[in-house]
């Protein structure tokens, strides 16, 4: 007897020797349910791994696709041990894709009277042959083994228990250098508390030909360099943290607990995961799409398909997004999103044919190498429909059967009998129609124009205009799925789709906003709707009257408010027969004026006139003439002389190539509008056929033919430029010189007056070669010979008249 075992020893030794030189195993899991509620005794064991297709077995039999189109059972090289009962391990391949092949089982087990738990295991060799794990320091082979417990008592005393279930693709692809955060998927249906670590040798759920591949993986011999860390409040692997991780494939042995509480110190019961991490090499900088799947559970019903829109975005617009994956599932290729320049989408669609919880999964491939984090979500089936997600016509906006509703989209609201999110079954429409059932404007509520407020009703804040013809009747449908339940982001539990609905309204004629006047005794105040005037964005501040400190404030959500009294603002005044006659005018430009503080404006503007009558009888005028004392007083009288040397100089509009002066008119100014560039030329007349040099020492600009009145707007100052429109040109000669300038108006009540430009010409004789007659803008106070002048005179141009 002792001879016999020995030989049998030695013999499964070769054959496991043999095994790790041509492993295949890729990742698994196993995940058990008392599906029976009248028996929980009955236990259905799902058992799922993936595998290399390519490599032979003498302990197994391979995937072909004629197995699949067949469903042919197959055997496995091992067997289920569930306490100390075995049964050899059969498998139906579902999947062959990319040299990849999925293999499932389903068994039943009987549990004995008055047990709840058991253990059950899966022991197989082996793990592919190019597993680095350790610096690939392998102890003894590369066997693996997946170990569950069962435990059908919940520690609620009440409830069915039922183990965490998990799911994975069957590799991960990660960017040596890039930090990554992978996310094990995983789903309760006690909505117990799930926490993911490794598998330990410790609790007996390594192979016992595992050696040191199981348990917590190293990337070097001495295991001071982790492949990866927990995050336990996410059950996330996290990858990238510390030293680049070199490439090539290792194995991932992963543990799900479920707690009944935050409290709890003993889990309930297991579920293995193994997986694989692929870490390649790329010299450059990290290139990871992102794909954003939210982490839901959807309830559907037996049957029915699963439809779900996923968006990708590229780590540049440079690159695309050439695959969205669904682990063992086909998808279309992406395209992109309209609008965007690196988003990408594809519409995931699969009809479930089991009444169970199916865990979706998906990674974003960039260029066909560069991969994403895993995105999954969960679609439980069940045969009976859960409670309806449904709208609310009579508190919706537009009410069902209403015959005064509201006509602008922007303001509707369509209300749901329970809280909401935005759907995710794309795409699905919002659809109006008139009574011809002509579409009038359509939306899809699962994109962006869509945006829930609230908590329980769909808005459409960024829709376009939509023109409804009042008292005319029209049909808003909405498919099914515009809109989610919320429970599955709050509960933790299942959310559902909305159900369609139809209903009829008819739009109500608006309330037509107009300019509102109100005229007291004393003051006018104007009311103006804030969707009569564009502001460009700016506040009503932007507004003004004809004096612009007056400026205009908010009244409402509705209405801007400008408010004077008779004698403020320039206000003006006339009497007319029986009434006295206030006006003013309420300037709003395009922009607020730049820079601070100006006196003109570059920018056209729109005006609103408006003006109050008062009865004369209501103003008691009595006249009166000041007499006030006189002290004492003097006269002085003066005279200019500097003036008798004045030569004769002057100041011209020219085109611009200064070869065609303007001809100038007394009676009418020069029209010009607000886009015309002004070209001036001044000219000294250097007396005695003298050489002279002319510059401009300041220009400005006034309302009056009277250099010297006010407002006043500079041009240049000094010899330094002024204004922030004003060029200065070469003249061919030294007794000329040249600017131009834009077209400007000054504010308020003087926007429309004439516009005159004055200058100071400063003429210099120099002596022989001397600079000293060169004047350039200087920052400081001039000093010495350059401050020295021979004489400065005033000349001004023709008027300017701002053309509309």
């Amino acid at each position: 007897m002792f001879t016999h075992s020995l030989l049998l020893l030695l013999l499964a030794g070769g054959l496991l020797n043999l095994a790790a030189e041509i492993g295949y195993y890729e990742g698994g899991t196993i995940f058990w349910e008392a599906r029976n509620p009248d028996n929980p005794l009955e236990i259905t064991v799902n058992f799922e791994f993936k595998f290399d297709a390519s490599k032979k077995s003498y302990t197994h039999n391979q995937c072909t696709q004629e197995a699949i189109d067949t469903h042919k059972k197959l055997r496995t090289g091992g067997s289920f041990q569930i306490e100390s009962d075995f049964t050899g391990a059969d498998y139906y391949c579902t999947h062959l894709k990319d040299g990849i092949a999925t293999g499932v089982y389903t068994l039943t087990h009987m549990m004995p009277e008055e047990e709840a738990t058991a253990e059950i295991n899966y022991e197989e060799c082996c793990w592919i042959p190019s597993i680095l794990n350790n610096a690939q320091i392998i102890r003894s082979g590369k066997g693996w083994n997946l170990v569950s417990k069962i435990n059908t008592k919940h520690k609620d005393g009440v409830s069915i228990n039922s183990p965490p279930q998990s799911k994975a693709f069957t590799v991960f692809s990660i960017m040596s250098g890039c930090t990554y955060r992978i996310h094990i998927a995983n789903v309760d249906a006690n909505d117990d508390i799930v926490k993911c670590r490794w598998a330990s040798e410790m609790r007996e759920e390594c192979n016992e030909n595992a050696g040191d591949l199981c348990g917590q993986p190293y990337f070097d011999a001495a295991k001071s360099k982790p492949l990866a860390t927990w995050d336990q409040g996410a059950c996330e692997l996290v990858f990238g943290e510390g030293d680049p991780i070199p490439s090539g494939s290792y194995a991932l042995m992963v543990m799900l607990e479920d707690y009944a509480s935050v409290e709890s110190k003993e889990p309930m019961s297991k579920t293995p995961l193994h997986l694989l991490i692929d870490v390649f090499r790329y010299d450059g900088e990290c290139r990871k799409p992102d794909l954003n799947v939210p982490r839901l559970c959807f309830y559907l019903v037996l049957g029915q398909e699963f439809r779900r829109r996923m968006v990708a975005t590229a780590t540049s617009s440079n690159y695309r997004i050439t695959s969205i994956k669904v682990d063992d599932y086909s998808t279309d290729t992406p395209t992109r999103v309209p609008g965007t320049t690196s988003d990408y989408e594809i519409v995931f669609r699969f009809t479930p044919t089991q009444e169970k919880t199916y865990i979706i999964c998906a990674v974003a491939v960039e260029e066909e190498r560069f991969v994403s984090s895993q995105s999954c979500c969960s679609v439980t089936v069940v045969r009976t429909e859960p409670e309806a997600l449904r709208v609310d016509k009579i508190n919706s906006i537009p009410a069902e059967n209403s015959q005064e509703a509201e006509a602008i989209v922007p303001n509707w609201a369509i209300k749901f009998n329970r809280e909401i999110q935005q759907g995710v079954f794309s795409p699905a429409y919002v659809t109006l129609r008139d009574s011809s059932n002509a579409l009038i404007w359509r939306v899809d509520a699962t994109g962006p124009d869509a945006v829930v407020v609230n908590g329980d009703t769909l808005t459409f804040p960024n829709s376009h205009e939509v023109f409804l013809d009042f008292k005319t009747e029209y049909t808003i449908s909405l498919d099914e799925g515009v809109v989610q339940s919320a429970e599955g982001q709050a509960q933790r539990k299942c959310t559902v789709k909305s159900k369609p609905a139809e209903w009829s309204f008819v739009p109500k004629q608006p309330e037509q906003k107009v300019p509102r006047l109100t005229c007291s005794v004393s003051s006018m105040n104007m009311l103006i709707p804030t969707d009569e005037v564009d502001l460009g964005g700016h506040g009503p501040e932007i507004m003004h009257l004809r004096d612009p400190r007056c400026r205009g404030s908010r009244h409402n959500d509705t209405y801007h408010r400008m408010w004077t009294s008779y004698g403020m603002c320039g206000t003006t005044f006339q009497r007319n027969g029986t009434d006295y006659t206030y006006s003013n005018i309420i300037y709003i430009p395009e922009k607020p004026y730049s820079p601070a503080g100006t006196e003109v404006t570059r920018a056209p503007h729109k005006e609103i006139r408006f003006s109050c009558n008062i009865p004369a009888k209501t103003i008691k005028t009595l006249p009166y003439n000041p007499s006030l004392p006189i002290i004492e007083y003097q006269v002085f009288n003066g005279r200019a002389n500097f003036l008798d040397a004045l030569t004769d100089n002057s100041l011209k509009l020219f085109d611009a190539s200064y070869s065609q002066p303007y001809k100038e008119t007394s009676s009418h100014p020069l029209d010009v509008t607000f886009d015309t560039r002004l070209y001036f030329q001044g000219k000294a007349r250097c007396s005695g056929g003298r050489n002279c040099h002319a510059s401009f020492e300041s220009c400005w600009a006034t309302t009056s033919e009277n250099p010297y009145s006010w407002p006043r707007h500079e041009l240049i100052n000094e010899w330094c430029e002024a204004d922030e429109t004003l060029q200065l040109h070469e003249s061919d000669v030294s007794n000329k010189v040249r600017f131009s300038v834009g077209a400007f108006a000054f504010l308020g009540w003087r926007i429309h007056d004439t516009v005159y430009v004055h200058c100071n010409l400063f003429v210099c004789y120099p002596v022989e070669d001397s600079s000293e007659c060169t004047r350039v803008c200087q920052t400081s106070t001039i000093t010495g010979r350059e401050s020295r002048r021979d004489f400065v005179s005033v000349v001004s141009s023709p008027g300017l008249f701002w053309q509309k």
